[in-house]
């Protein structure tokens, strides 16, 4: 290895003053420059967004009268790692609702935003570095195959240079002139993000760049190797960049593509229509026994209420159905307990039905995910897939952070929201009206001025609520390893090919 050094700085030298290098660089200004503006700006508006969300329910918050009407909602907070890698962030919601009478489910929130600039947000950070997968291939595919149909090959061979090192040079050099492109991609959005007042960022914020960083680097170190190895078989330098780009649209679009088919043959996706159609039925059915009651009841239903508040119903990612009043003042007290007792059976009902659509939802969704699953092994070497995976990991955009981490957080803290509103009696006559058993009195016009003054519906003290607390856990190391998995493989089967290889 005692022309290591020299080799290395030749071509770095060679490769620093070609035309590809400078169009490289100026290429990544251009293009990260405008991917960054596009995506902090809809980062921002998404955070904006997110701040009136929360004010809406902080202000909802307050002016709860009884716990029928008490909301909690939930949210995960935008990420500025989204804006370099977006993964399913504009895909799966960042809210939810927690009450005594709605299953918690993920929504989104309704962000105002240009529908024409959306357009340009479809690419991120990451998006663009793997564009740039392919300036690379046609940077380093003809580096060894360009050097054999010129000559020159030969002629360096013949000053006692070692194959080995000779390999090693070339990748090192085109590791430090895409380190340089990814530097510029980065360091942009980067000083665009930090200098931004209106953006916040934590502690992890720049540490989780350069975890990005480095990953992009491993990733396109994937592409220089299998570049070179391509080149080192071939006998000119067309040939080597065809076939690299060839090799390229392989395991990063068609064989992706393939293996999506055969998971979606294998695992028949579900009916949506039919899924909906049954949610219907339930649904019907649960109005149904509302009507039924209120039929076979009507000797006991109420003659005088002097309040009537809003209802609540089976509303969930749009579907909608009355379930009952939320909130009512004075009346006599056979209808307190009419009312209680309606309550207490559509609620049971309610519940049935929501632990009845959670587990059709989740028989919908098991083939989906077992496509998922089957496509993930399918593609556990392929360098594109891993990439994608470790990136939306670590900027916290990866489906199972935000869908099954979120939803199982959102779970837990129903318990514990359940559990406060036993301790206040939420469920019983405080469900619905501020009136006491005590005073509850079977002639409407006993009540006097002072039961009046102690039913009125005032404001209740629910900040001792308990608050939601949702910690992300990821691990992508797994999938890092993998992909210097994939390079040692190749760094290993290239520099053995080209050892083998004839020098002419």
């Amino acid at each position: 290895m005692k022309n290591f050094k020299l080799l290395f700085v030749h071509e770095i030298h060679q490769q620093f003053k070609s035309f590809k290098f400078i169009t490289m660089l100026m290429l990544a200004f251009i293009v990260s420059l405008l991917v960054s503006y596009v995506r902090i700006n809809d980062y921002k508006e998404k955070y904006t967004t997110y701040q009136d969300e929360v004010k809406r329910a902080e202000e909802k918050l307050k002016k709860v009268e009884v716990y029928s009407e008490l909301e909690v909602s939930v949210f995960v907070p935008p990420n500025p790692l989204s804006v370099f890698a977006k993964g399913i962030d504009d895909k799966i919601g960042n809210k939810a609702i927690i009450s005594a009478t709605h299953y918690p489910g993920i929504v989104s929130t309704s962000q105002k935003s240009n529908p024409f600039l959306n357009l340009f947000t479809a690419i991120d950070v990451v998006g663009v570095v793997k564009l740039f997968s392919v300036f690379i291939i046609l940077m380093a595919a003809g580096a060894i195959a360009g050097e054999r149909e010129d000559k020159t090959l030969k002629m360096i061979f013949v000053m006692n240079v070692g194959r080995l090192e000779f390999f090693l040079a070339k990748y090192l050099a085109f590791m430090a002139v895409i380190l340089c492109s990814l530097l510029i991609i980065y360091i942009i959005p980067l000083l665009m993000i930090i200098t931004d007042n209106q953006i916040a960022t934590s502690s992890a914020f720049i540490p989780g760049v350069l975890s990005l960083l480095l990953t992009s680097l491993i990733y396109l170190s994937v592409f220089i190797l299998l570049s070179l190895l391509v080149s080192a078989k071939m006998a000119t330098a067309a040939q080597a960049v065809l076939t690299t780009l060839f090799i390229w649209l392989g395991i990063t679009y068609i064989y992706p593509q393939i293996t999506t088919i055969f998971s979606r043959s294998i695992y028949i996706s579900p009916s949506k229509v039919e899924l909906d159609l049954k949610i219907k039925r339930i649904d019907y059915e649960l109005q149904r026994s509302c009507g039924n009651y209120m039929f076979n009841n009507q000797s006991k239903r109420p003659n005088n209420i002097s309040i009537v508040g809003g209802g609540f119903d089976t509303q969930e990612g749009g579907r909608a159905g009355w379930i009952g009043l939320s909130k009512i003042g004075l009346t006599e007290k056979y209808s307190f307990e009419f009312w209680r007792n309606f309550m207490d059976m559509q609620i049971n009902s309610l519940w049935e039905r929501h632990r009845t659509v959670r587990f059709l939802e989740d028989s919908y969704n098991k083939p989906l995910l077992q496509q998922a699953s089957f496509f993930k092994k399918c593609n556990v070497l392929m360098p594109d897939i891993i990439y994608t995976q470790v990136t939306e990991k670590l900027a916290g955009t990866d489906r199972k952070q935000r869908e099954e981490q979120f939803r199982n957080a959102i779970s837990g803290y129903r318990e514990l929201f359940m559990d406060y509103i036993h301790s206040k009696d939420g469920l019983g006559y405080s469900f619905f009206t501020h009136a006491k058993e005590d005073m509850m009195k079977d002639d409407f016009k006993a009540y006097t001025e002072a039961d009046y003054e102690l039913a009125k519906m005032v404001s209740l003290d629910v900040s001792d609520v308990p608050e939601f607390t949702f910690h992300k856990r990821f691990n992508p190391y797994i999938d890092i390893i993998m992909l210097m998995l994939v390079n040692i493989i190749l760094m290993a089967f290239g520099g053995a090919l080209f050892c083998k290889s004839k020098i002419l």
